[in-house]
């Protein structure tokens, strides 16, 4: 990489990464790791070894000649003993990542400006709650009943990061009781809070209020008993959720599959948004589900019933081929960057996150390394996170297109690791297998050189030679 272009990259990404905002939001998904690494293991095994639909039940199902409704002993034991004690993590873990991260974001805060860090994290949870984020009408993600969890990070983000803005300024200004020396000083510090905490309080109420006056009017359509019906948007969670989806299904509403300029696009753009979705901290896979699951996930049910009956497909993309053939490790091809860390990277931290990352990279769970480095508002790794999925979409919808590597046939589930994914996928077709493994390269090869950026921002910032 050209020597001024990387010294540019580095000033422009030092003046970022020197701003407290960027250095609390970035810190700030450090803190929820606990949350991400338990989250994550236990989604990986119960996938992987002990639910009914895991690739181990299929595997021995397949030895044993049963059918893919059917359950076998092993698996009916763990489904009924393991699975649901795994499964109870995710209350606890994934699906509060978002609340999680509104805490850490104030604590950073408030010790960033020396104010109390339990009551502005107290006080900012506070006014998360105020937003509404446990009220979710959408056919987005229609399995997700909250905004605790990954979807409602974009708020979380914000909420995070003003509210204790406002409570750290009323608190700064003075406009706090102070109590006598003698008091407690917990107590006394209780008291402090009332009302910077109240005024904080105030305003975040000022948004349910414009929903609930009729100030702000949003609707959006969602099926209901059957029918697509219009509904009100009571809160800001599902106006953002709205505001991003419609102009998705609009963008993608008269695509023409059959051709493939307008089908490359289609496909190269919403691998795009999603990864930009990522970069900023949303659930992108979960932002594009409403055209990802109504487009080509109809293609995936539709190819596995042409199959069965003709033994051919009838669609070249589905939503499995970005499984297969891009996103190896999960959203972004994270996994290209572990095996490049693995032969490239001297940075102690990244190498301890790095060395975390791998098991739940093979099976396609990245939440560790992107919120881990992290991939999330990382001014290094922006350019690779953001345009190597789409560029590996480029090259594998190409190549399919024309005939090398083939569509999924078989839905497999999405922790499968890559390579068996396609084999498994495309019942064993060798020119897909190829091509998985080809992407997986390239993408190592693409993350390589941003890794070795990293090694000297690592070495600018500490002053010591990496060896």
């Amino acid at each position: 990489m050209d020597s001024k272009f990387m010294n540019k990259f580095m000033e422009i990404g030092g003046r970022i990464g020197a701003n407290k905002y960027m250095t609390a939001i970035r810190d700030g998904f450090a803190y929820t790791m606990p949350l991400i690494m338990a989250g994550a293991l236990a989604v990986m095994f119960n996938n992987v070894l002990f639910s009914s639909g895991s690739i181990l039940a299929l595997l021995i199902n397949n030895i044993m000649g049963l059918g893919a409704d059917e359950v076998n002993a092993f698996s009916e034991f763990t489904n009924q003993w393991i699975s649901p004690w795994l499964g109870a993590l995710d209350a606890g873990t994934l699906s509060l990542l978002s609340l999680a991260l509104v805490g850490a974001l104030a604590y950073i805060r408030a010790e960033q400006e020396d104010v109390d860090r339990i009551t502005t994290v107290l006080v900012a949870i506070g006014a998360f709650f105020i937003l509404a984020p446990l009220t979710r009408v959408s056919d987005s993600a229609p399995w997700i009943t909250h905004f605790l969890g990954a979807m409602g990070l974009f708020v979380a983000l914000f909420t995070g990061i003003i509210a204790s803005n406002i409570y750290i300024y009323f608190t700064k200004k003075g406009w706090t009781i102070k109590m006598p020396e003698m008091v407690p000083p917990a107590v006394g510090k209780g008291f402090a809070a009332i009302i910077p905490g109240g005024l904080t309080f105030l305003a975040f109420a000022v948004v349910p209020w414009l929903f609930a006056t009729g100030i702000l009017e949003p609707t959006q359509m969602v099926t209901v008993d059957g029918a697509l019906s219009e509904v009100p948007i009571t809160n800001i969670f599902q106006w953002v959720e709205h505001l991003v989806m419609t102009p998705l299904m609009e963008l993608f509403g008269s695509a023409d599959p059959d051709k493939f300029i307008p089908a490359l696009i289609g496909v190269t753009l919403i691998d795009l948004l999603k990864q930009v979705f990522w970069f900023f901290g949303l659930h992108g896979a979960n932002m594009i589900a409403p055209v990802n699951n109504s487009i080509w996930g109809l293609f995936d049910t539709l190819n596995v019933q042409s199959y069965a009956q003709t033994g051919e497909a009838m669609y070249l993309w589905t939503s499995s081929s970005w499984t297969i053939y891009v996103n190896h490790g999960g959203s972004g091809a994270t996994l290209g960057l572990l095996i490049a860390m693995k032969f490239l990277n001297k940075r102690p931290d990244s190498a301890a996150i790095a060395k975390l990352s791998a098991g739940p990279g093979i099976f396609q769970i990245n939440e560790p390394i992107i919120f881990g480095i992290p991939m999330v508002l990382n001014p290094i790794y922006a350019i690779p996170f953001v345009f190597i999925s789409p560029i590996l979409t480029i090259i594998s919808f190409t190549s399919v297109w024309f005939g090398f590597g083939a569509a999924p046939v078989n839905t497999m589930p999405w922790t499968t690791p890559p390579i068996i994914g396609a084999a498994l996928a495309t019942n064993f077709d060798w020119e897909s297998i190829v091509l998985s493994i080809i992407t997986l390269a390239l993408a190592a090869i693409m993350y390589a050189p941003f890794v070795l950026l990293a090694n000297k921002e690592f070495e600018k910032q500490s002053g010591e030679e990496l060896e």
